[in-house]
């Protein structure tokens, strides 16, 4: 007998936004992204996801929640880390005093 053919061939992705990292299949996102999730966001992610079994299977509405929450914060993370772009100098607005 032949072994199964794999469920998900093909590199498996960190789920951080335009993050090109690939990580194995039982990683939600690399080192330095999944850090950036807050411990109890990720103990939350951790508990939703069922034991052996896949999650691209059939995510529970749970799992997609705190999933998108975790990616939702490192985007916002990372955006803060960025900071703003200097705002570039207009004409100044005179107000009318009266």
């Amino acid at each position: 007998m032949s072994a199964a053919p794999d469920a998900h061939p093909g590199p498996h992705h960190c789920h951080a936004k335009e993050c090109p990292t690939e990580v194995p299949q039982e990683m939600f996102m690399c080192a330095p992204h999944w850090s950036m999730v807050p411990a109890a966001l990720r103990d939350s992610l951790k508990a939703t996801v069922p034991s052996g079994q896949d999650v691209d299977d059939n995510p529970s509405p749970e799992y997609l929640a705190f999933a998108e929450a975790a990616i939702a914060e490192v985007a916002h993370k990372e955006a803060r880390q960025r900071g703003r772009k200097p705002r570039t100098p207009g004409k100044p607005v005179q107000l009318p005093l009266f």
